[in-house]
């Protein structure tokens, strides 16, 4: 797969142990990630107020301010400016009280140390694309492909490239812009069935309803289908990305 559909993806590891993030900031490297370093919860805190993470692990036990008072201060934070990452707890213990104090703080799941590949994966996946019918649907192309994951994250890439999805939505727009009702029922067409090949069903249904209307030539009603189909391209956009980097 082409570097140029790769999103490099912003992680902050807190912990006070060289070892610890020694071993994590390998496993996110192998993936190409951009890995920060802080050795407590005031550094973390420090670096949140100056940059935005797509994903924070965080040690409970530290100096100066502990896991649960940083991830409190984080969130405080994120409220006033609208924002909201993924905090991950790093533990030595899994008992119960433990980890409900992780979930009071703010945090959104935990891990326990050691922490394996297999297992740090499994909770980013299940937290950035829980409950995403996009992912959700790819799980069936995925069979179709014989679990080619490879394969899979080349078509993603792909479709959400500036020269394909981008470039058929901007030919969308041009087509209802000057009322062109034969190009957009072309280009329309051409979207969705490139969207049905990877299961994108949002892109899918909105591409199909203007494909309709550039048949049946009734233009005066594409403005606000365009603006959902552009939306949901640029979350599909920014969901592909997510996946691809963490595969």
């Amino acid at each position: 797969m082409e570097e140029k559909h790769k999103k490099s993806l912003n992680v902050l590891v807190v912990d006070d142990e060289k070892i610890n993030q020694k071993v994590v900031n390998a496993l996110f490297e192998r993936k190409g990630w951009n890995v920060f370093l802080a050795s407590d919860g005031e550094e973390a805190i420090k670096l949140c107020s100056l940059k935005k993470f797509d994903i924070i692990l965080m040690d409970l036990n530290m100096p100066k301010i502990d896991g649960l008072q940083a991830t409190s201060t984080i969130r405080e934070m994120e409220r006033h400016r609208k924002q909201y990452t993924p905090i991950i707890a790093m533990t030595a213990s899994d008992t119960s009280k433990e980890k409900q104090k992780c979930i009071e703080a703010g945090m959104d799941e935990y891990i326990k140390k050691p922490i394996t590949e297999a297992t740090l994966w499994s909770v980013i996946q299940q937290i950035l694309f829980a409950n995403n019918n996009e992912i959700i649907g790819l799980e069936k192309v995925l069979d179709n492909l014989d679990g080619d994951i490879e394969l899979l994250k080349e078509l993603m890439g792909d479709f959400i490239s500036k020269e394909y999805a981008g470039l058929l939505i901007q030919e969308i727009k041009n087509a209802i812009d000057l009322k062109d009702s034969k190009a957009l029922y072309k280009k329309a067409h051409k979207l969705k069935g490139a969207a049905a090949c990877l299961n994108i069903q949002s892109i899918y249904q909105s591409a199909l309803k203007l494909e309709e209307l550039g048949k049946l030539e009734q233009m005066n009603d594409c403005e606000n289908l365009f603006n959902i189909l552009s939306k949901d391209y640029e979350s599909i956009k920014d969901t592909f990305s997510l996946y691809i980097a963490s595969n």
